[in-house]
Formats: structure tokens, sequence, C-alpha cells
């Protein structure tokens, strides 16, 4: 039951990601690298472990609307981050210094990323 609980919440955060990907904004707010967001998971069971992974990077300078790139993460070390599994997996995938290809976020449906970001979380 717990694994089938955490698959769930990690296809709903994969869902997410896609959303952002494939939405454009028309105008945004100006942005700060002090700018956060929460993370809220309901209806687990209280035994049940989440786990949430930071899959991309997102490089924003000050006052500026838009962000200048979106960057596949590379904490972790060399086997273990994902910029080193998309490129073994998904070369294509990544840019220069690791960032999010335009093959990625302009080629690829939503189901092809959400197929990606499955294999992604199985992976990790």
């Amino acid at each position: 039951m717990g694994k089938r609980r955490l698959q769930v919440l990690f296809a709903a955060f994969v869902a997410l990601v896609a959303m952002v990907f494939a939405a454009t904004p028309a105008h945004a707010a100006n942005a700060t690298n002090r700018s956060t967001a929460t993370i809220t998971v309901s209806g687990a069971e209280s035994a049940t472990e989440t786990s949430v992974y930071q899959v991309i990077t997102v490089k924003w300078e000050d006052g500026q609307a838009s962000p200048e790139g979106y960057y596949w993460n590379s904490a972790g070390g060399s086997t273990t981050n994902v910029v080193s599994w998309v490129r073994n997996n998904y070369p294509s995938y990544v840019g220069a210094n690791g960032k999010v290809s335009d093959q990625f976020t302009q080629s690829l449906t939503s189901t092809q990323k959400e197929t990606f970001f499955k294999k992604l979380g199985d992976a990790i």
C-alpha cells in the first residue's frame, strides 16, 4: 500500500512538472532568488513515507519577468544525479551545461513527458 501511494504521489508531481513545461505565461510577476514554494502532501496514511526530489533547477535573474533557463538537477554526484541519468538515457534532452533542451521543452507531447518522468521516477 505504501509503495502504491508513493507512486500515485510521484505521478501527481510529474503531472505538475509537465504542466509547468506545457504552459507559456503571457506575463509573469518578477521573482527573486529568494522566492519559495510549498509542497503539501495530503491524503497519505500516517505511516507512509514520502520523498520529494528536485528534478529541475530554474535559473532566474532578479528583476526579470521570465527565467534564463531550466537545468536538470546535478546534485548527488555524477552517477546519482538527474542530469547524468537524462544524459545517459535521453541525451537529446540535455543541452549545454545540463540545460533542458529545446527538443524536450518544445517537441514532446504531455504524454511523452509523462512517460519520461515516470521512467525517471522509477530510476530515482
